[in-house]
């Protein structure tokens, strides 16, 4: 008798229709089925119906890991943020590093206010107290770690151009007024959830903006540097004021100004080579303003040579704080400033989520926009009633701040609780700060933020639109005006959002498939002269739907019947090396490896970007590497345990919880088969995407991925490993992840001795399959 073996592939259960229960118990025409291949499929089945009752399907339970995404990306973060960042734990470990860099924000904004309460019409002492108590307030409330809040510079030329008409009497409390404005129009859009609002902006746009204004920053520092203050308006005619009038530059602040830019570029430059992360380097803006300061005055320079000290803004700055009536001519500047009050607070927005968005991303860490319009909202009450000008986030100081090595937003507290020490006990040392200092540290802090060689990359690989928003965005900003150069940025953003998604495109997919199911039967050949065994094959049909469709085997027989090329090897899939992994959607699944497979849509642009971010963000304790520290942690106390699987409750506003996923995604999928247009923001997203989850264990795969977009992608930084055969079918790409995760999984639970020689093999082929 022939000594038949079945080798049964495992399935996830799904609701039995008549087709299957045909399948099952024969009700195909006995002469089997022909495919449009020839290829001969026979009626007897080599799975029974009972092998189908081991496994759940996620139709049989309420949630699935798409809900489970959903469910998280909507949590927003803690607020007020001083519950996360105020911890025992947090203050101990961001404490120094927090402490020097609040006390260079400190220096800074003591000076370089003051510039900005001059352009805003207000006498320079007021910038002090938009720096005082509404940054404190801020750090209680804000959500980013690093942005350094208080008078901005964009802020000040909109409101000088405000309050022009008033008299210098009454701006104070014209400001105060603006300010209140302000808190209640952005608590309005916190609390009406509006944060969506930043998915909208297009980074380059937002680049191209951020590049506007630090140019319109540069050439307000400069002037301090060469102590010559232009009247001009416009930057063209800044900039052709200050050639024009050469001849007045003070040249020894010139000196001064560039010995301390080259100074700091020698610490940038010494800290780039070590890679050091020694507090000399954070502290070098801090030590340029003190050691300056020290040198400018011990020197006598001020009287040999002219250079500007800060009391040459003000020379008498009142002691301590004041405050203010912000409804003292309410209607009157209610019926003047409504409409430029909603212009500044989308301008100072914007502004502010950009700056913020970027060090955020560079700094490995999220920043919640809804949030963000609460914490400026509670910051501007403040300063509403503090006598203050509007409060906003800063593009010349938040660069410093991170230069300074600021960790959370105790740095923020620290400079509001530093300022105000200086408004009661130090005005006397600020008065003694040199402005060509200041004018250098913030010019070259910032320089560095003007992305010229970012727009010269999309020019060469993005440029429409990408390349073009980015410099048309920069170019009104400079040109023309702040106000316009936000609109152009949304404006644009917009257009783009409405031509993608009104382009019609329709995808058809085939619901109901025929596959095969495989029997592999082995017996002893009478033919065969040496008594070998042979296989024979037997196939039957199913019935399937694509839910059906989540275990790789199931697709690899499709594959193999119709795609592979013949000759092909296939003893891996015939030995049931992979029937431990599944491509099921449940929360729950017995199966010991698990792919989550992802389809990109035909539009990858910035605003699908976000959402493949967000979404893959909250599986992050899915991932192998959150699951081994899990599992290495502190065992639970005796008589607690951890339910395997938490049924679904109700959270505080009603809305169902969707339970945690008790499954490790092992290997991530990105199917590009209907994409044909990648923009920028969408490249650098997939590159992200796929850094982030190879460093948490997760093996990374791209598959049938249009080749005109490889380059595009290297160049954004995807990585060669994962591009190189990007243009494979889908089914290639598995096989290769469920090697790697195999490979690791070997890796990982070697014996202690096993020789070097042999884990050095298995380590070599994990880099072959990369």
């Amino acid at each position: 008798m022939a000594d038949q073996q079945e080798l049964k592939f495992p399935l996830m259960r799904p609701e039995k229709t008549e087709n299957e229960l045909q399948a099952f118990g024969g009700g195909y025409p006995q002469g089997g089925y022909n495919s449009p291949q020839g290829v001969v499929f026979g009626t007897k089945n080599s799975i029974q119906g009972d092998d189908l009752l081991d496994l759940q399907r996620s139709k049989d339970v309420p949630y699935n890991i798409f809900d489970y995404m959903r469910y998280k990306s909507k949590i927003i973060p803690p607020f007020p943020s001083v519950k996360e960042w105020g911890q025992q734990e947090n203050l101990k470990k961001n404490l120094v590093n927090d402490l020097f860099a609040g006390i260079t924000i400190t220096t800074i904004v003591c000076t370089e206010g003051l510039a900005i309460a001059m352009m805003g019409g207000l006498q320079p002492h007021y910038a002090l107290y938009t720096a005082a108590l509404p940054t404190l307030a801020y750090a209680l409330f804000g959500s980013s770690k690093n942005l350094a809040v208080g008078p901005a510079s964009v802020v000040g030329i909109l409101l000088g151009s405000m309050v022009q008409d008033i008299p210098e009497e009454d701006r104070p409390n014209a400001a105060a007024f603006i300010s209140l404005w302000q808190g209640l129009f952005m608590l309005a859009m916190g609390y009406m959830k509006l944060g969506f609002i930043e998915y909208i902006l297009s980074l380059p746009a937002l680049k191209g903006f951020i590049a506007g204004i630090i140019v319109r920053i540069m050439i307000e520092q400069f002037q301090n540097i060469v102590s010559f203050k232009s009247h001009a308006h416009e930057s063209i005619e800044k900039i052709e004021d200050i050639i024009h009038h050469s001849d007045q530059w003070n040249y020894a602040g010139c000196v001064i100004g560039l010995c301390t830019m080259a100074f700091l570029a020698v610490l940038l430059i010494t800290k780039t080579i070590t890679h050091s992360k020694h507090m000399v380097f954070a502290i070098g803006p801090l030590f340029t303003n003190v050691i300056g300061s020290i040198i400018v005055n011990m020197l006598d320079l001020p009287a040999k040579y002219g250079i500007r000290l800060v009391k040459d803004l003000e020379p008498e700055i009142p002691y301590g704080l004041e405050f203010s009536n912000p409804f003292k001519n309410f209607f009157e500047y209610s019926d003047k400033f409504m409409t430029p009050i909603i212009v500044m607070g989308i301008v100072g927005f914007i502004e502010t989520i950009a700056i913020a968005k970027e060090v955020a991303g560079r700094k490995g860490y999220k920043i919640d926009a809804t949030n963000e319009f609460k914490a400026f909202g509670v910051s501007n009450l403040v300063a509403a009633f503090a006598n203050s000008m509007p409060c906003f986030g800063s593009l010349a100081r938040t660069p410093i701040s991170v230069s300074a090595g600021s960790e959370s937003q105790l740095c923020c507290a620290i400079t509001g609780v530093g300022v105000v020490f200086v408004l009661y006990l130090f005005i006397f040392l600020i008065k003694q700060i040199p402005l060509c200092i200041v004018g250098a540290t913030i010019f070259f802090c910032v320089s560095k933020q003007v992305k010229l060689l970012k727009l010269a990359f999309l020019c060469r690989y993005f440029p429409f639109p990408d390349a073009f928003i980015m410099a048309l965005s920069m170019l009104v900003t400079i040109i023309i005006d702040p106000e316009i150069g936000a609109g152009t940025t949304v404006f644009f953003s917009l257009l783009i959002i409405l031509k993608r998604g009104t382009t019609p495109f329709v995808h058809l997919e085939h619901y109901d498939k025929v596959l095969p199911i495989r029997q592999v039967s082995t017996q002893v050949s009478s033919s065969n002269p040496l008594g070998g065994a042979v296989n024979t094959f037997e196939y039957s049909t199913l019935h399937f739907t694509v839910e059906r469709d989540t275990n790789p085997n199931l697709k690899y027989e499709a594959y193999k019947s119709y795609k592979r090329p013949d000759g092909a090897n296939m003893q891996d899939w015939e030995r049931g090396k992979y029937k431990d992994f599944c491509m099921c959607v449940d929360l729950d699944c017995p199966q010991k490896y698990h792919i989550l497979v992802i389809t990109l849509p035909h539009y990858f642009f910035y605003v699908n970007s976000h959402s493949l971010k967000i979404y893959l963000d909250t599986l992050h304790h899915c991932t192998p590497k959150m699951r081994d520290q899990a599992a290495s942690a502190p065992a639970l106390a005796e008589g607690q345990h951890q339910p395997q699987h938490p049924q679904p409750t109700q959270d505080e506003n009603g809305e169902p919880v969707v339970p945690e996923p008790t499954k490790t995604i092992n290997a991530v999928l990105i199917d590009c088969h209907l994409t044909r247009y990648f923009d920028y923001t969408g490249s650098l997203a997939l590159a992200e995407v796929c850094e982030e989850f190879d460093k948490l264990g997760v093996a990374m795969g791209i598959a049938e991925l249009d080749m005109a977009h490889t380059a595009k992608l290297k160049a954004t930084g995807l990585r060669s490993q994962y591009a190189k055969y990007s243009n494979k079918d889908s089914v290639e790409i598995m096989e290769k992840l469920m090697e790697k995760v195999l490979t690791k999984r070997l890796v990982g639970h070697q014996d202690s001795n096993m020789d070097k020689s042999a884990k050095s093999n298995v380590l070599q082929k994990e880099d072959l399959l990369d």
